[in-house]
């Protein structure tokens, strides 16, 4: 555990809320309590019940004797400021704390903490900015569950998107988690994510947010993850991600013969990333939901189209004429017409497609910028993807 959170405890509960001291103690009594027992049970160690106090064998830890041994009648906060004023807070966290499944204490004290505050959503903002490496690093998991109870306080009076990326941080959230959570939350989640390009860094080492979006049936959060997010003409990463799965369905061990069209330059890097990426959905997605992310990727860049001309130009040599026809009447299925010949799309989509590519590159596609870019209602909503027309 990290020792940040001793001088929050120290400072935060045992130094200005007495009450919270005195619900720790009765918690902590009730705890060691049922540990004792068993002891006693283990050990047959003696109960007297004329003192009111349990007997404790003498190799007992310190801080077993300190919390059983006081009289029952004594009031907690007295007993727990007397009694430990010769010891100092730092050896009372090193005796007792962390000799014990103190992740269980100290969930208790951040509940209580959170709870007694007047305000409680400062207080869980500044336990996530301060303490932030804390959660994420904790192998056990436990913390999670205050996620839930955070993310309420965060979701009513959050606006700070760097806020909500040190919370994602926190608690380990990814794009597939963040659209786990309800739609409200998922979309406040996602909306502060792209602001604070917390999606951006995350999106490295994973499927992007659309993807999932359609992966987990997750329509309702589509629309705002296109006002955040372009889908990519081209990624290293994602190419490498889909080449790899595409070469083992498509049974080809030689990693050559399926880059040779992009290798003898018979096709550009994005065309070929195109190729790919088609591919891939084709294979993995062949139902709806594949079809609506061809239908996204048609609307995001430049001649999605593909034909059959051009597929058994380039790979003929690897699957059957039949099977390539099967794959463009899939593709001509989604786009709702026939891929004949490979052509430009209108310019109005050549534009849109441009300028919401720069506002992405430079880190300011988001619906506020917009409406900056285009103050008109029409320009605004040029500038936006249709997505009525990909849910269809």
């Amino acid at each position: 555990m990290d020792d940040l959170f001793l001088p929050y405890f120290q400072n935060v509960l045992l130094r200005r809320s007495r009450q919270n001291i005195s619900k720790f103690v009765l918690f902590t009594n009730k705890y060691f309590l049922d540990l004792c027992l068993r002891k006693r049970n283990n050990w047959q160690c003696s109960l007297s019940s004329e003192e009111k106090h349990y007997d404790i064998v003498p190799d007992c830890r310190i801080m077993d004797t300190l919390d059983l041994c006081a009289p029952c009648n004594y009031r907690y906060c007295h007993y727990f400021h007397n009694d430990l004023k010769h010891c100092s807070h730092n050896q009372f966290y090193r005796l007792f704390l962390k000799k014990y499944a103190y992740e269980r204490l100290l969930l208790k004290f951040v509940n209580f903490a959170v709870e007694d505050s007047k305000h409680p959503y400062r207080l869980v903002v500044g336990l996530v900015k301060h303490l932030k490496n804390s959660f994420h690093y904790d192998k056990s998991g436990i913390y999670l569950l205050l996620k839930d109870y955070f993310l309420q306080l965060i979701h009513l009076n959050c606006t700070d998107s760097d806020t909500v990326r040190d919370f994602l941080f926190c608690f380990n959230y990814n794009v597939a988690s963040i659209l786990k959570e309800k739609n409200n939350l998922a979309q406040f989640l996602l909306r502060h994510a792209f602001v604070s390009r917390f999606i951006k860094e995350e999106c490295i080492t994973t499927t992007n947010a659309i993807d999932l979006c359609l992966y987990y049936k997750n329509l309702d959060n589509i629309p705002t993850a296109l006002e955040y997010f372009n889908p990519s003409r081209f990624c290293e990463i994602n190419l490498r991600y889909n080449y790899d799965r595409v070469r083992v369905i498509m049974c080809q061990m030689d990693n050559d013969i399926l880059s040779e069209p992009h290798r003898e330059g018979l096709v550009t890097r994005e065309r070929y990333y195109l190729h790919i990426q088609c591919f891939r959905i084709y294979f993995y997605f062949r139902f709806d939901s594949g079809k609506k992310i061809m239908q996204l990727i048609w609307r995001a860049i430049p001649d999605a189209l593909i034909t059959l001309r051009e597929l058994t130009e380039f790979y003929c040599s690897m699957r059957s004429t039949q099977e390539l026809r099967s794959l463009t009447e899939f593709y001509s299925d989604a786009m709702g017409e026939e891929t004949i010949i490979s052509e430009p799309r209108t310019l109005k989509h050549l534009s849109r497609v441009r300028v919401r590519c720069v506002m992405e590159g430079n880190g300011t596609l988001c619906p506020e910028n917009l409406e900056q870019t285009a103050r008109a209602t029409c320009g605004s909503k040029f500038f936006k993807t249709p997505v009525q027309f990909v849910l269809l």
